[in-house]
C-alpha cells in the first residue's frame, strides 16, 4: 500500500483514540475555516473548542452542524485556562492540540505521531510542523516553520537557553515508516497523551497569552519523566489572519514577565536567533539582541543561513520557500535536507525559488577567510603556549 493510499484510508476511518482541542477568541472566521478543514479530512474525530469570545453563541449553529463540542468560557479567560478546560472534556486516549488558524490538508496524517506513541510509551508528546502562508506583493509564499529545540535552565545565572535540534544531534525514535527526533519543545501542533495531564501536568492558568507555551514544556521537562519528539512529516497549513480586537489581546506582553518571574529567568538566549532580555518588557522596549560571539556560537546571522566558525552553513527556514501566483494552489512536496551535523529535515523544495547560494554571497566570501585565519591564529597561540 502506498503512502497516499494509507493516508486516504486513515482519513476515512474513525479516529477513535484522538480528540482535537483548540482555544479561540474573537476569530470566528478562522475557527470556522479550521473546523471545516478537519471535517473535510476527518469526518468523525471529536473536536472540542474552548470559546472565549464575547458572543460565544454566534457560532452555535455551525458547531452543532459539524458535531463540535463548544465550551463557552468566560471572556478572555486566557489560552491556558481554555486549553485546560478542553483537556478535562476529552474522553479519548490522545489529544491533538491546535490553534484556530491551522488548516488541515489531505496530507495531515494523524497516524504518523500515533506510530511513535504506540511504540514508545515514554513519549508523551509528538509535535509536528506547520506550513506558513505569506502574501508579499501579490505572491503567496509557503514556508515551513522550525521550532524544535532543547531547553536548558541555568538557575545560577538566571538564564534559559534554547538550542535548535539541528545544532545538537538528537536521539532518534524509529518506527517502520518514520523517524522521530527527541526535543524539549515544539509547535502547538502536537499529539499528546491524556495520561500526561493525569500526572498533574497542565498549562498554568495565570498565563492569558505569551509565556504559557515555554512554561508548559519547561515544566514537563523538569517536573516529569515524559519525553517529547518531533515528527517532520506530520504537518498542517497555517495562515495567520487577524483583526484589531484579537491583536489587542494577543499583543499583551505580561506573560513574558510572569514567565521570567516564575522560573527566575532574566535572560532567554535562543541560539541562532538572539537574546531576549526580560527586563525589556518593563520599559516596553522589546528586543532580541543579535549574537556576536564566541567560537561555539554562530558568529554571523542573516535571514537565509547560519554560518559557523568551521565554515559550514545550515540553511535557515526562510531560504526554502515556494512562490506562487496569488490564488494558485501549489503542490507541496517535502524533500529532505540534511544539516551539517547530519540531522535530516523536511523542507519545501518542489518548484521553489532559492536565494543565492551561501558560497557565492559577500557574507561567505568575507567571513570564511576570517574564520580560517582565526583558527590558524588560535592553533599558533596554543603551540606557543605549549612550547613555553
Amino acid at each position: 500500500m502506498t503512502g497516499k493510499e494509507t493516508i486516504k484510508n486513515f482519513h476515512n476511518c474513525d479516529v477513535l483514540d484522538v480528540s482535537v482541542i483548540c482555544a479561540t477568541i474573537e476569530r470566528p472566521d478562522l475557527v470556522t475555516r479550521f473546523v471545516n478543514s478537519i471535517r473535510k479530512n476527518y469526518q468523525n474525530i471529536p473536536i472540542i473548542i474552548g470559546e472565549q469570545s464575547k458572543n460565544p453563541t454566534k457560532l452555535a449553529p455551525f458547531y452543532k452542524k459539524n458535531n463540535v463540542q463548544c465550551l463557552r468560557l468566560p471572556f478572555d479567560c486566557g489560552v491556558a485556562y481554555a486549553r485546560n478546560e478542553c483537556v478535562k472534556a476529552v474522553k479519548t486516549k490522545f489529544i491533538l492540540l491546535c490553534d484556530d488558524d491551522f488548516i488541515f490538508t489531505d496530507e495531515t496524517d494523524i497516524n504518523i505521531p500515533l506510530e511513535a506513541m504506540n511504540k514508545f510509551p515514554e513519549i508523551g508528546i509528538v509535535t509536528g510542523a506547520v506550513i506558513d502562508h505569506h502574501e508579499v506583493d501579490g505572491h503567496v509564499y509557503f514556508q515551513k516553520r522550525y521550532y524544535e529545540k532543547f531547553m536548558y535552565l541555568d538557575k545560577e545565572r538566571k538564564t534559559l537557553c534554547s538550542v535548535p535540534i539541528s545544532y545538537i544531534k538528537p536521539q532518534l525514535y524509529e518506527t517502520p515508516n518514520h523517524t522521530f527526533y527527541q526535543c524539549d519543545i515544539g509547535l502547538n501542533f502536537a499529539v499528546m497523551r491524556k495520561d500526561i495531564f493525569k500526572d498533574g501536568n497542565k498549562w498554568d492558568n495565570s498565563f492569558k497569552c505569551n509565556g504559557e507555551h515555554e512554561d508548559f514544556y519547561l515544566s514537563l521537562k523538569y517536573n516529569s519523566n515524559w519525553k517529547v519528539a518531533y515528527a517532520p512529516e506530520f504537518y498542517c497549513d497555517h495562515e495567520h489572519l487577524s483583526n484589531s480586537i484579537y491583536m489587542k489581546l494577543r499583543d499583551r506582553q505580561d506573560g513574558w514577565l510572569e514567565f521570567g518571574d516564575k522560573w527566575g529567568i532574566e535572560q532567554h538566549l535562543e541560539f541562532g536567533y538572539g537574546l531576549r532580555d526580560m527586563s525589556s518588557y518593563l520599559s516596553d522596549k522589546r528586543h532580541r539582541e543579535r549574537l556576536t560571539s564566541q567560537e561555539n556560537l554562530p558568529i554571523y546571522i542573516e535571514g537565509y543561513m547560519r554560518i559557523f566558525p568551521n565554515g559550514e552553513c545550515v540553511a535557515s527556514e526562510a531560504e526554502y520557500i515556494i512562490p506562487s501566483e496569488k490564488g494558485v494552489s501549489v503542490s507541496k512536496k517535502l524533500d529532505e535536507l540534511v544539516s551539517p551535523i547530519g540531522v535530516p529535515y523536511k523542507v519545501l523544495k518542489k518548484g521553489y525559488y532559492k536565494y543565492k547560494s551561501a558560497r557565492s554571497t559577500i557574507t561567505w566570501k568575507i567571513f570564511r577567510p576570517l574564520m580560517r585565519l582565526e583558527g590558524t591564529i588560535r592553533k599558533l597561540l596554543r603551540k606557543l603556549r605549549s612550547d613555553d
